[in-house]
């Protein structure tokens, strides 16, 4: 089965998971079902990066890749802060601002996608295993919010990454759908200024850790 089957069905699965949850019932409507779900991206991406880290930490990713991770994860983070204040100007969505909606998400999903690219470029196979199910988790949540935007049977589904196997969107899938359950619990009584506080905080989290990895491979000059 092609990667795009899979990132289909994981989109229609993650969907399902949301409605089942309620998630479409609370106050707030779409507005507040996105900012649940982009939430849960926030929480993947940092996920990466503390992954990331990790791995430079034991040494199965070089300086090298540590660096170009750091650096798409610190640029995404970005994209992320700026998709974040974007949503923050709403008061609803509906089908006078979705198409706007949907390309602040695709513009922060082309920063994303050089996360996975970096991901999958990573030479240890046991460590771009590792990132690349960190990542796909987070790609498998964004896939989700593209088909609440737009529709599962017209979503842009991407790839993301070109090493990804079936085997690994099938364990991303599971994590992601664990993940929105558990984000649906914990953030049941959030309301979306709650969340969008909360996305912000982690975010610099992220921002901080990826500035981090990247110093962690640059060498101090020496001063004579």
């Amino acid at each position: 089965m092609a990667i795009l089957d899979w990132k289909r069905q994981v989109g229609i699965a993650l969907l399902g998971v949301v409605s089942l949850a309620g998630l479409s019932g609370c106050p707030g409507g779409e507005l507040h079902e996105i900012n649940r779900i982009n939430k849960q991206i926030e929480d993947d991406l940092n996920a990466v990066v503390v992954t990331a880290g990790w791995l430079h930490e034991q040494k199965t990713i070089d300086d090298s890749e540590a660096e170009t991770i750091g650096q798409a994860v610190s640029e995404a983070a970005d994209a992320k802060k700026v998709l974040n204040a974007q949503l923050r100007t709403l008061a609803s969505v509906d089908s006078s601002n979705i198409a706007q909606v949907l390309g602040w998400v695709q513009a922060f999903e082309q920063k994303l996608s050089a996360v996975g690219s970096q991901a999958g470029h990573v030479k240890n196979p046991d460590s771009q295993k590792k990132l690349q199910l960190a990542f796909s988790a987070m790609d498998a949540t964004l896939t989700t919010l593209t088909a609440l935007l737009v529709g599962v049977q017209h979503a842009p589904l991407k790839a993301g990454f070109d090493a990804a196997s079936e085997v690994a969107l099938g364990l991303a899938a599971f994590q992601a759908i664990v993940g929105l359950l558990a984000k649906w619990r914990a953030d049941g009584l959030l309301t979306d200024s709650q969340l969008q506080d909360a996305m912000d905080v982690e975010n610099d989290d992220t921002k901080k850790r990826a500035l981090a990895l990247i110093a962690a491979t640059t060498p101090v000059p020496r001063v004579q």
